[in-house]
């Protein structure tokens, strides 16, 4: 849609769109995990995306979107560096983190600031977005001149080990329509699923031995977010009330850990049960 004249403005709504969704399934890990989450690697040792950790999939998605879009695309600063974004997250790189492997992805990992590296990515999306809004079809061709590989390489933003310093040469030999389909768009899609393969993995590794009864008396083996939630019973829950109720926190889950119950059928005569089967009609 994007590359033809008569639908390129729909092709923009849609990928922004689409930006949204999947910026919203970030917005929605960072919320309900714990901290330990976003750096442990449950496909350690596989090939893909998913052997990676959660905060690296983040850090790496919008430090190439804003490498891209600032000091190639529009030759102006990154967000990383307006905002002392590196001295807030306290990453020790500056770089894509492509020359990262294995363990050194978790270490790495373990140094961020996740909730601030949130906030980073959020302020790379919606600068990209602005730009989105007001591109025009003829500057989807514009294509990059060797002064422009020579900003790339001298930036900082990616390493010289040889298993990033190919993004450089791949970037430049694009046009702008070339980059929409990639660091803005399928690049996102990459990744943010495979951040859904890697919380699916920690939830279904968290639940093993722990009771599939929630506190309510639902069973969590029947519930539509079981991919999602690791159940009340443990730190990766995001039950649809818990994450609408303060902090996260479910008041069944909150009330039975406080009275030391094992659900809410054991303390029928409080009144405060507020969902599932056990709560009044």
């Amino acid at each position: 849609m994007i590359t033809k004249k008569a639908t390129f403005k729909d092709g923009i709504k849609v990928l922004l769109d689409l930006r949204d969704s999947l910026f919203e399934q970030i917005t929605q890990i960072v919320n309900s995990y714990p901290k330990d989450a976003f750096w442990k690697m449950p496909f350690a040792g596989v090939e893909g995306y998913h052997s990676k950790t959660l905060a690296y999939s983040i850090w790496h998605v919008f430090r190439i979107e804003d490498i891209v879009l600032h000091t190639l695309i529009l030759n102006n600063s990154q967000v990383f560096e307006r905002g002392e974004w590196q001295k807030k997250i306290g990453a020790e790189i500056i770089t894509t983190g492509n020359e990262l492997s294995g363990q050194q992805i978790a270490e790495f990992s373990k140094t961020l600031d996740v909730k601030t590296l949130y906030e980073y990515a959020k302020a790379v999306k919606e600068f990209s977005d602005e730009y989105l809004k007001g591109l025009d079809f003829v500057s989807l061709k514009k294509k990059f001149s060797d002064s422009d590989r020579q900003r790339l390489a001298n930036c900082g933003g990616v390493s010289s080990d040889e298993k990033a310093w190919w993004l450089i040469y791949y970037w430049w030999g694009k046009d702008v329509a070339g980059l929409l389909k990639m660091p803005f768009s399928r690049h996102w899609i990459m990744h943010i699923e495979a951040m859904r393969r890697i919380k699916n993995k920690l939830c279904t590794m968290a639940r093993k031995g722990v009771d599939s009864i929630a506190y309510c008396g639902f069973s969590c083996n029947h519930c539509f977010l079981g991919q999602w939630c690791g159940s009340c019973r443990t730190e990766y829950n995001i039950c649809s009330f818990a994450t609408c109720s303060p902090d996260g926190v479910c008041p069944n889950a909150k009330c039975c850990k406080e009275k030391g119950f094992d659900g809410c059928w054991e303390c029928l005569s409080c009144g405060h049960i507020v969902v599932g089967p056990e709560a009044p009609e």
